[in-house]
């Protein structure tokens, strides 16, 4: 089963996202994936991204800005979906 089968079952509930409701983590969180500059994407990026795979990369990059969430370039997106 891919993740995306599973996407309903991250719930965001105030600063936190809840997964199966037997695990929980801060939206800040750093994640262990980092960006070509070197920098940790945190797990709300990582989230919102894997969310919005169903929208084309142009229109996800407004999307994210107006959300005010920090978003995946293009090329790292790759490796992700």
């Amino acid at each position: 089963m891919t993740i995306q089968n599973k996407l309903f079952q991250i719930v965001r509930v105030n600063s936190e996202y809840r997964f199966n409701s037997t695990l929980s983590f801060p939206c800040t969180i750093e994640t262990s994936y980092r960006s070509k500059q070197g920098n940790l994407y945190t797990l709300e990026t990582l989230v919102y991204f894997i969310t919005k795979l169903h929208i084309k990369h142009h229109d996800y990059i407004p999307n994210a800005d107006t959300h005010r969430i920090r978003r995946l370039h293009s090329s790292r997106s790759k490796t992700l979906n």
